[in-house]
């Protein structure tokens, strides 16, 4: 609350979401988005099954499909404009 306060801006990425982690990750991607921060995921996983990255969509989490680091400097500041 204090770092809000000041204003400060938080993004969660969780990168490398594998099969075995993916439980963990939508758990995570879905607290924090109920504190209102933003969330982006990537990994195996989610470049693989489309129904999980559905349901991260229709929560509002965006998902990487593939290789995201030619994309890092477009992506974060998209997410804090």
């Amino acid at each position: 609350a204090e770092a809000r306060a000041e204003g400060a801006r938080f993004v969660l990425f969780l990168c490398g979401v594998q099969t075995v982690t993916w439980p963990r990750a939508r758990d995570l991607a879905l607290l924090a988005r109920r504190e209102g921060i933003r969330v982006v995921a990537g990994g195996v996983h989610l470049s693989a099954h489309a129904p999980s990255v559905d349901f991260l969509v229709s929560c509002g989490v965006p998902v990487a499909i593939g290789e995201v680091e030619p994309l890092w400097d477009d992506l974060l500041e998209d997410l804090l404009e």
